[in-house]
């Protein structure tokens, strides 16, 4: 829903509108008459604000959901960013970008979009997970290896190996699954939680002996707004996803079925 208004002055909540289309304001926010909330996409912080944690000053100005500034800068990055035309709305039907021309695969070209960037990252040097997979480490790493973590998405590493060693050895989320077996569940979120998830105590936390510790161990996942690989949306939303490879190699079979999976 649009108003009459510049997008600064959407700030009021309204369960109607007047005869113009516009918004009725109603205890300080907007809403549509059917309860949805109209979203400021372009508010800035005022003055003497500061980023979480109460040290780092916010310059007065800055978009708080805006990825560009006035002055057309980056100031913000996302990896699911919603991309509008002008005006947070539909792309004009003049653009002369290529993205927009006529395809029929693609019927409306010019709905705004959510973006999901998913970088492949391969060919790391990497601390794996358990020390079985590093070399010359145990009689087994040789076998190991080559199902080690090895490839990632935007910096999140999941690979085979350490789910399937996890499971033998009794830790993490799939401690006590007596039936993940190898490639069928490694990649279910319902037996090895979310992939790459960031959480408090690691399912290869060890005690003061330096021995793994036995079963599950995470309490909570860390930066809860977005803790993993995991992308949001809202069924029937118009997306696009960008593949970028960031390794001189290229895996489309067995990447894209992760980067569908983790959609």
């Amino acid at each position: 829903m649009t108003t009459g208004a510049s997008p600064a002055a959407i700030k009021t909540e309204v369960t109607q509108v007047d005869r113009a289309g516009d918004p009725v304001p109603q205890n300080g926010f907007l809403k549509t008459r059917d309860f949805h909330p109209i979203v400021d996409y372009g508010a800035t912080y005022p003055a003497n604000s500061v980023y979480p944690g109460g040290s780092i000053p916010i310059p007065a100005g800055t978009p708080i959901l805006a990825m560009l500034n006035k002055q057309h800068e980056i100031v913000h990055s996302d990896l699911t960013a919603i991309i509008t035309g002008p005006n947070a709305g539909r792309f004009p039907k003049a653009d002369p970008d290529p993205v927009f021309l006529p395809n029929p695969t693609y019927p409306d070209r010019d709905e705004p979009y959510r973006e999901f960037a998913i970088h492949y990252h391969d060919d790391f040097v990497a601390t794996q997970a358990f020390p079985e997979f590093n070399s010359g480490v145990a009689p087994v790493s040789y076998a190991l290896e080559a199902a080690r973590d090895f490839f990632a998405i935007n910096y999140g590493m999941d690979a085979i190996g350490a789910e399937v060693w996890a499971n033998r050895i009794n830790v993490g989320p799939m401690y006590q699954c007596d039936t993940c077996k190898f490639e069928e569940f490694f990649l279910s979120a319902w037996a090895v939680g979310d992939p790459a998830m960031v959480v408090d105590y690691p399912a290869n936390a060890v005690n003061a002996s330096g021995v793994v510790v036995p079963g599950p161990k995470a309490t909570k996942a860390l930066y809860p707004d977005d803790p993993s690989n995991v992308y949001h949306s809202y069924m029937g939303d118009h997306v696009q996803f960008r593949i970028p490879a960031r390794g001189y190699q290229h895996h489309p079979c067995s990447s894209s079925a992760r980067a569908s999976m983790a959609a």
